[in-house]
């Protein structure tokens, strides 16, 4: 899923420059990952799954730093602020690793 995301940002930054265009690619963007959380969801419902306790925490966290990066990532793009870009770019790295991590944690449990 996050690859595929990374592959349409690549495909698609020439496209994106000018600040009409990054919010309607955000709102694409945004459109992609509901599509896929409501299959995925719809495949838990029909199956009669549900996460553990610890993969719901694993997702809360996730989701919550992401909701953060978003936030940064509004005030880098208004305001054009170079300190919150950085830190936003070091929070990338560390939300990868993260997603890795928990990634690994999540098939550990399957297993």
């Amino acid at each position: 899923m996050i690859l595929a995301l990374q592959l349409i940002v690549q495909a698609t930054a020439p496209l994106t420059q000018g600040a009409g265009m990054k919010v309607v690619f955000a709102q694409l963007t945004g459109d992609i990952i509901e599509r896929m959380l409501l299959d995925v969801a719809e495949k838990k419902i029909q199956h009669g799954l549900s996460f553990s306790e610890a993969g719901m925490t694993e997702i809360e966290d996730l989701h919550t730093r992401l909701l953060a990066n978003l936030k940064m990532a509004v005030a880098v793009f208004l305001h054009g602020d170079l300190k919150t870009a950085q830190q936003l770019i070091a929070e990338k790295v560390s939300f990868r690793e993260l997603e890795m991590r928990y990634a690994d944690s999540h098939l550990q449990r399957l297993s």
